[in-house]
């Protein structure tokens, strides 16, 4: 059945609409194939989202490229706008549920040679408090005549 909302705006072919029933289906249809990763793991949809499609698009916006769909930034959490926005497959392979993450320890002169950085540097950053990711990532001051132009 299409949505009232979404047939008087011309909207029940959109890419949005179509996910927001797919939504809709694999939360709370049991004989949708995917409902045992959805709705048979607990996750629905909220109230606002399941009642309306124009509630739906108001607060997801329209769909940023045809690369895009719905995704729930915490995998265990339900459908509604605090936890859901658009993403690409990309994105979308980084926040699965058997993603892996690993951390890698190297000394200190390895992480600065990696990230372009002088020894130091990172190491005096690293002492005045700042976090090692920050350290490695904060651009370097410019210094003398360079920092007295302007950026362009």
């Amino acid at each position: 059945m299409i949505h009232p909302q979404a047939k008087a705006a011309g909207l029940s072919r959109s890419p949005e609409y179509r996910a927001w029933q797919h939504m809709k289906s694999r939360c709370s249809n049991p004989r949708h194939h995917q409902y045992p990763r959805y709705g048979g793991r607990g996750i629905r949809v909220c109230a606002r989202w399941l009642a309306s499609f124009a509630d739906f698009l108001d607060d997801m916006g329209p769909r940023p490229s045809p690369r895009h769909s719905l995704e729930r930034r915490d995998n265990d959490g339900p459908y509604c706008p605090e936890n859901c926005t658009w993403a690409t497959a990309v994105q979308q392979m980084r926040n699965r549920r058997n993603t892996r993450f690993v951390t890698v320890t190297m000394p200190l002169a390895a992480w600065a040679e990696q990230a372009g950085l002088r020894y130091h540097t990172f190491l005096r950053r690293l002492d005045r408090g700042m976090a090692p990711a920050t350290a490695l990532t904060r651009p370097l001051a410019r210094r003398g005549r360079a920092a007295q132009r302007p950026v362009r």
